[in-house]
């Protein structure tokens, strides 16, 4: 690892994931660089940007007079990495020396090392002189997000492909000592303070880790992703807002209201004062939005998707907004809610209202088939899997709308049955009885029985082996005939302890003349032969336990399976020839019994099936 060591590689990997002590901040839906993600992560950056520096990318071209390509990130270093505040005190990291705590990368000079301390270091003290003559409560605040203050000097290479040529306003080939350009970027992220009046803001950075799309890139930052194509007509989209991400700006710092509405929210639903949480959910809404172009102190909490859902049923406010309503609650039907308590005391309320049939009569108002919809969502909070079941189908038919019925059906009807997949292996022994003239060189006997099938909605795929041992040709040599049945069936029946099937195929047979007393093992067989003929069978499976059909709601029982033992008496004929035996053609009639392990899982049924 270098100089840099574990630090070093922590850094890097949160660089380019955009988390934790990062410039690439938003860079986290970009990981695998997919570019809708990448496209999320330049739009979310630039919701950031406040309005006095959020401007176009036709802006940054006119005033931009440095170097301005087209391209991408090729290689992404940390040349020097600072967290002044990660142990303590605002001045406890910088007395080690010069350079404070500052890890620098293998490569970096000594000439990179004092331009980088020269531009940190007086930054910082700045920021603690400040502090001590600051009021104790921005004291307070400070060292609670002190330790995310991070400072980097940043080498990145990029593989130009166009310059922009600013007297033609076009884009041209570059020359040979421009396709791979290296720029080093100074980056401060976090907060600081400022004076008159005394407060704290925060630095942001959009610098990128790493894209494998194409961008314009500027002194001051980069554009959201351009087709290489569409340089030559880029007027409209260049002049639009949205399309140039600045690679540093600063945001306000505000306090988190978001706990102190959300506690006002708990306080509300315990008193059952509607009239508080009809001013509050907007106030926490709006700060929410807020809070996205700012620095908040601590986690934005925030109503989860089924819990607005629920507020909407508990305060009778329901949104027009079909697909709105459909989209929230899908969402939210297999995620625990964040906000634990509030989600907790609106889904018991709903209940305690529908029981009393409070909520029955502000359903009242809305057209049947909302009211049947409604019902089915609200009622299913207290019902059981297989009373919910009940209530769909009772009320599933009184609901007009194609999306409710459709959403009803899939997430609320939830009953279980066997998958339509099973696997059985067996493995016995039974009576071969040959048949025709077969039967002069093969007596009756026994026979092993070894077989495998698969069953997919009635029908059976498989095979099976047994075979048949001749009579003495002469006083050194016997036959042997070996069977490879191929099994297409179909299952006449099954109950809880049996199945039946009947089967037939082609069959594959394997005849030899052997030695009796071979000197080796590989001089046994003296001629052998394959030829094909048919097969017909039928079987009774007995199980000994019954078939398990789990609960719908058990994810990992549904996906798990199951298995049984049981007993496979069958019946079988193949037809049997052979030219190495004269006179030979007949046929082998069995019957076997069989040890039988069956492999099954569970179903969701589908509503009417």
């Amino acid at each position: 690892m270098g100089k840099l060591g574990i630090a070093r590689f922590l850094v890097a990997m949160l660089l380019l994931a955009g988390t934790g002590n990062v410039f690439a901040e938003g860079s986290l839906h970009c990981l695998f660089d997919a570019k809708e993600c990448e496209d999320y992560a330049d739009s979310s950056t630039i919701y950031q940007v406040p309005d006095s520096i959020n401007t176009t990318l036709q802006v940054e071209l006119d005033r931009d007079t440095s170097f301005v390509f087209y391209g991408s990130i090729e290689k992404f270093d940390v040349e020097a990495y600072l967290n002044p505040y990660q142990q303590g005190g605002p001045t406890e990291q910088l007395g080690h020396s010069k350079y404070g705590n500052t890890v620098f990368g293998d490569s970096t000079s000594e000439q990179d090392k004092e331009r980088f301390a020269a531009w940190a270091m007086p930054h910082i003290d700045t920021i603690n002189a400040r502090l001590e003559s600051a009021p104790k409560d921005l004291q307070t605040t400070f060292r609670a997000v002190a330790p995310d203050i991070d400072y980097a000097l940043l080498k990145l290479t990029y593989n130009v492909k166009k310059v922009y040529d600013r007297g033609t306003k076009k884009w041209i080939a570059p020359a040979d000592s421009q396709k791979a350009y290296t720029r080093q970027i100074l980056v401060r992220r976090g907060a600081f303070v400022v004076t008159d009046p005394i407060g704290l803001r925060a630095n942001r950075s959009a610098i990128r880790a790493n894209s494998q799309y194409g961008r314009i890139y500027t002194s001051n930052g980069n554009s959201t992703i351009v087709d290489e194509k569409k340089l030559d007509s880029l007027d409209a989209f260049a002049s639009r807002r949205g399309t140039f991400v600045p690679q540093a700006f600063v945001v306000e710092v505000i306090k988190n209201m978001s706990p102190i509405y959300m506690t006002r929210i708990q306080q509300a639903l315990a008193e059952g004062n509607k009239d508080v949480l009809r001013k509050t959910v907007p106030l926490l809404d709006s700060f929410s939005v807020k809070a996205e172009g700012s620095f908040v102190i601590g986690p934005v909490l925030n109503l989860s998707c089924q819990t607005r859902q629920f507020m909407n049923f508990y305060l009778g406010t329901y949104d027009d907004n079909l697909q709105g309503n459909l989209d929230c609650i899908s969402t939210s039907l297999d995620n625990k809610s964040n906000d634990g308590l509030i989600y907790v005391m609106l889904r018991d309320s709903l209940k305690a209202m529908h029981q009393s049939g409070e909520l029955e009569k502000n359903l009242a108002s809305l057209p049947s088939g909302d009211r049947a919809f409604w019902r089915i969502v609200i009622a299913s909070l207290s019902a059981d899997q297989d009373k919910t079941n009940t209530l769909v189908k009772a009320n599933v038919d009184s609901i007009k709308k194609i999306e409710q019925r459709d959403f009803v059906l899939k997430n609320y009807y939830k009953e279980a049955t066997l998958s339509n997949l099973t696997a059985q292996v067996g493995l016995g022994a039974g009576l071969s009885l040959p048949l025709g003239d077969s039967r002069d060189y093969f007596p009756t006997d026994w026979t092993p029985y070894l077989w495998l099938s698969f069953t997919y909605r009635g029908f059976d795929i498989g095979y099976s082996i047994h075979s048949m041992v001749s009579n003495d040709l002469t006083d050194s040599t016997f036959a042997n005939a070996m069977y490879i049945d191929m099994l297409l069936g179909y299952r006449t029946f099954r109950t809880s302890h049996f199945e039946h099937r009947i089967m037939a195929g082609p069959s594959v047979i394997f005849t030899d003349i052997r030695l009796k007393d071979p000197p080796d093992s590989k001089d046994a067989v003296l001629e052998e032969e394959t030829l094909l003929r048919y097969n017909v069978s039928t079987s009774l499976d007995f199980y000994f336990s019954g078939i398990k059909v789990d609960d719908p709601d058990d994810k990992r029982a549904m996906n798990k399976g199951h298995g049984r033992l049981g007993l496979r008496l069958l019946v079988g004929y193949s037809g049997y020839a052979t030219d190495l035996l004269k006179n030979a053609d007949g046929g082998n009639f069995y019957a076997t019994l069989s040890l039988v392990f069956q492999g099954y899982g569970s179903r969701l049924k589908k509503y009417g099936e």
